[in-house]
């Protein structure tokens, strides 16, 4: 494999021209309802819109889509986690549009693992439930950790009796007080986890 520098020798400059000789032949090849998708990391995101600007008119331009891709490794500051991929129209006023409606959970939403019945109870949710197919009147929520691993400080809960049984923090501390937790408690927020714990 030849590496950027070796392929282009004049740097970005000859990258960037490569790559309008071959954006000019595309944009001939469109229909005229047609579009055109570049995916490009952000350290040349900006020169290469540039050049999509000027091949297909800033007019039409669709969108900058972000895709998300693992953190890069090594990196000395922030690592890049994203990708783009620039929407481009051949003719904006004949592009051809089919939107997608298939529902993608993000990664927040999938902690949303336990279901409210209306009845007041609680219990784990099925995977059909997490996918929006709730029982009438139930709803979703989700399990949170109760206890900051900051060491206990002087006023600082040690223990909480829950439904008859205590529950210690642990070698840290909880991360409301005392009235805190009887509010949570009293709001039926409180929960025993499978594991013994207090959430």
């Amino acid at each position: 494999m030849r590496a950027f520098r070796d392929t282009w020798e004049l740097g970005i400059h000859s990258y960037l021209t490569y790559l309008r000789d071959r954006l000019l032949l595309l944009r001939e090849l469109l229909s005229p309802s047609g579009s055109i998708f570049v995916q490009i990391g952000d350290e040349n995101v900006h020169h290469v819109r540039e050049i999509l600007d000027e091949v297909f008119g800033p007019k039409n331009f669709v969108s900058l889509i972000t895709i998300r891709k693992t953190t890069s490794e090594g990196a000395q500051f922030l690592g890049a986690t994203t990708d783009y991929l620039l929407f481009y129209a051949r003719d904006i006023g004949q592009l051809k549009f089919r939107p997608q409606f298939t529902r993608r959970r993000d990664e927040a939403e999938e902690r949303y693992d336990q279901v409210l019945l209306a009845d007041g109870k609680s219990r784990a949710a099925t995977p059909e439930e997490r996918e929006g197919d709730l029982p009438k009147g139930a709803r979703l929520y989700r399990l949170d950790n109760l206890t900051s691993s900051r060491p206990a400080g002087d006023g600082d809960v040690r223990e909480f009796v829950f439904q008859g049984n205590p529950y210690t923090p642990g070698a840290g501390t909880f991360k409301t007080n005392l009235a805190g937790l009887e509010r949570l408690a009293k709001a039926n927020r409180l929960q025993v986890t499978s594991g013994g714990s207090l959430a």
